[in-house]
């Protein structure tokens, strides 16, 4: 019985190992939509069912520090709809919502391959002192880096401000989510970068890109990542190349239906 319990275990192992090394790795960002660290890539959270939810949160570590918690929603295998509220212990709370749109490929991408999609979020700082919108478009593609599978992701668009911000601006961010030692850690871990002009929000806490641009690196473990559940952990330090450095940490947990 016990040669037989140790075989099944090895058995479940491989299989789990294997699931989890299949699934994408891909998570809400610290404003809440899918993709990198502060950059939206082209993907949705869930793209294998009609119906799916994340609920997520992060802490950022700037000034006396930041909870995001947020809620995302997902339909149709194509588009999603969420909120974070951005408490900022020494500042006003800011609501954030975010919408998107992946309309390549139409049809049901069991989450591979490239895409294309557009989104927006709706900013309310101190709210409603202040109003930003911003549009984007964004492209994800499959590729290799170091021989370990990744998604690279741009995203480009503009963001519209009541008072403050230089509406003539263009907002511009990309990176990348990689398999890191694929070999040694079957899929459980990836390294995500990126690099924007642009924040999580007009007033963010971190991840602030008003002045030099931001550049943001981590990474994201999946302990759970499987076909219909996941649960994805995120060890982030962020605007590394400026001296307001900080560090930020959080997870996601999801289902899709």
């Amino acid at each position: 019985m016990k040669k037989i319990a140790v075989i099944g275990l090895v058995i479940v192992s491989g299989m789990l190992s294997m699931a989890n090394a299949a699934a994408p790795m891909r998570s809400m960002t610290l404003g809440g939509a899918t993709g990198l660290i502060v950059t939206p890539s082209a993907r949705t959270g869930w793209e294998t069912g009609d119906f799916g939810f994340n609920l997520g949160y992060h802490y950022v570590s700037d000034h006396d520090g930041t909870h995001l918690p947020k809620l995302g929603f997902y339909l149709f295998d194509k588009w999603e709809i969420g909120g974070t509220i951005d408490t900022q212990e020494e500042d006003a709370t800011d609501v954030l919502f975010h919408t998107k749109f992946r309309f390549f490929p139409w049809s049901k991408s069991q989450g591979g391959g490239s895409a294309l999609a557009i989104g927006a979020n709706y900013q309310s700082l101190e709210p409603w002192d202040q109003d930003l919108v911003q549009g984007y478009f964004a492209v994800t593609y499959d590729g290799e880096i170091f021989g370990s599978h990744s998604e690279t992701s741009f995203a480009v668009g503009k963001t519209f401000a009541t008072e403050g911000n230089a509406n003539s601006d263009v907002d511009f961010g990309m990176g990348f989510s990689v398999a890191f030692l694929p070999s040694i850690l079957k899929g459980y871990v990836n390294w995500v970068t990126d690099f924007g002009n642009f924040g999580y929000s007009g007033d963010a806490y971190g991840a602030n890109a008003m002045y030099r641009g931001v550049f943001n690196t981590g990474f994201r473990i999946a302990p759970i990542n499987r076909g219909n559940i996941h649960l994805k952990i995120d060890v982030l330090f962020l605007d590394l190349m400026d001296d307001n450095r900080s560090f930020g940490g959080g997870f996601v947990f999801g289902m899709v239906f």
